[in-house]
């Protein structure tokens, strides 16, 4: 059982937030270890979620409905599933993009699918922001400067720091990150990972609360990051006056580099505090995350190819979603131009709100009728080609036997 526990499996945090039958998918996954796409599970296997039969039950009609399962049937307590794909899974449940991808072990999913799943978004992020102040530099400036993964600082306490090991710690707290001017910031908020994890129409609401407890539930160790430098002695004083203003456009460089951010940043005054005789800001946060990320950036510029044209889109309901639809919701189909014009999902659409009922038949005779002719084009379309292969074929026919008459 151990070992089995031990087996690796690659996550995907769309999937893993939205759908709760993906902690039963990505348990056949890691134990198919063939890739045939057939799975038996005896019970002491299915077991392993820890939930009971009629919750797998329930998992695989879902899975089913969401195209994670292609088929299923037991024989007693044995379990023979059939895998359905990630990029179909994905079209019918409506989304662009499956999310950061990291392969764990199954150990670490059971029981803990969706903490994972948010804990793995904040590391992406992270390293995506720290990239980026990297590729800030230029090419001189990344021989001298180097950055410090978040894993690297948080280690250096005040006991075993060693001078000149990271340009700018000052002192490494139990709640906050000290840093100097030299320090080159890096780093990730939590408003901003919720507005990653919840970017799509199809996303499961995640508040920054929720997303505390899934970090906090994983043990990931977290510090504020803050910053002093002289320029902010000023906006302490004015602050301290309140000649400050609601808004402070921070125009700063990253250290003591030549990369800035264009048009600087606008901040509030409470983000400013004094603190030991120095103006300090407070930036991102730090977190101690080691996972093993994926980019499976062939697999995405294939899925990209396989995403819907322009037109009608349908969009399955996801349980726990912030949507005002359940899993057992039939399909809905919603046009990219009821979209834009109010929300359709969010049942915000003009037509649905006027108090009018004649608008809103002719809304729907409209609707109907745009159908019916696309489909009339769509059948004529059909009927061409078919009779353009028949054409064809007769023509062969037809002239291979000339050939044989002539002879």
């Amino acid at each position: 059982m151990k070992n089995v526990l031990q087996l690796p499996i690659r996550i995907h945090q769309a999937i893993a937030l939205r759908h709760p039958a993906a902690g039963l998918w990505y348990v056949c996954r890691a134990l198919d270890s063939k890739g045939s796409g057939r799975v038996n599970l005896f019970a002491e296997q299915w077991q392993l979620l820890k939930v009971s039969k009629s919750t797998i039950y329930r998992w695989l009609r879902q899975g089913h409905a969401l195209g994670l399962f292609r088929n299923y049937w037991w024989e007693g307590d044995r379990l023979s599933v059939s895998l359905g794909a990630l990029a179909k899974a994905c079209l019918k449940s409506g989304m662009k993009s499956w999310g950061t991808a990291a392969v764990v072990s199954l150990g670490e999913i059971i029981g803990n699918l969706r903490s994972l799943a948010s804990a793995i978004s904040v590391h992406d992020l992270q390293e995506k922001s720290r990239f980026a102040a990297k590729t800030a530099l230029n090419g001189l400036e990344r021989k001298f400067f180097k950055i410090p993964t978040a894993t690297e600082t948080l280690n250096l306490t005040s006991q075993n720091m060693a001078s000149g090991v990271v340009p700018g710690l000052i002192h490494v707290g139990a709640d906050k990150v000290f840093v100097g001017r030299s320090f080159i910031p890096f780093g990730v908020s939590q408003e901003r990972v919720c507005e990653d994890l919840n970017a799509e129409e199809t996303s499961c609401g995640v508040c920054p609360r929720t997303l505390r407890n899934h970090l906090k539930r994983q043990g990931v160790e977290r510090r504020q990051l803050v910053q002093a430098k002289p320029e902010y002695r000023a906006i302490g004083s004015a602050i301290a006056f309140g000649a400050a203003g609601d808004l402070i456009n921070l125009d700063e460089t990253n250290g003591k580099t030549s990369a800035k951010r264009p048009g600087g940043h606008l901040l509030k005054p409470e983000r400013f505090f004094r603190y030991f005789r120095a103006d300090w800001l407070y930036r991102c946060n730090l977190y101690a995350l080691a996972h093993e990320l994926s980019s499976m950036k062939y697999s995405r510029r294939k899925y990209k190819k396989l995403q819907p044209k322009p037109g009608a889109i349908a969009i399955l309901p996801v349980e726990n979603s912030t949507l005002q639809i359940s899993p057992q919701t039939p399909l809905r189909t919603k046009s990219l131009e009821a979209l834009a014009k109010g929300g359709a999902l969010g049942n915000q659409i003009k037509a649905e709100k006027n108090d009018n009922s004649c608008v809103e038949q002719l809304s729907a005779d409209n609707e109907e009728r745009a159908r019916l002719e696309a489909r009339e084009k769509c059948m004529n379309l059909v009927r061409e080609f078919a009779a353009k292969i028949k054409q064809e074929r007769w023509q062969k026919l037809h002239g291979n036997l000339e050939l044989k008459t002539t002879l």
